[in-house]
């Protein structure tokens, strides 16, 4: 908890902590579990073999988008 309050003071006073910064981490927090909530009940409801199937759709997916976009 010290290091956060230190956090947040050493970026009070070179103003990169404002009240638009901590109201955007709030929502981001709010939907961040929001999702996971979500994310859980969805899992739970689903079979295994539907949760793999989509897993290797989506390794699939990115392996062909690495393969078609290389950087």
């Amino acid at each position: 908890m010290a290091m956060h309050a230190a956090r947040g003071a050493a970026l009070a006073s070179n103003k990169l902590l404002t009240w638009e910064t901590i109201a955007l981490g709030l929502a981001l927090g709010g939907m961040m579990f929001a999702g996971a909530w979500l994310g859980r009940r969805l899992l739970d409801r689903m079979s295994d073999r539907i949760f793999l199937g989509i897993i290797e759709v989506l390794v699939a997916a990115m392996g062909l988008q690495f393969l078609l976009f290389p950087r």
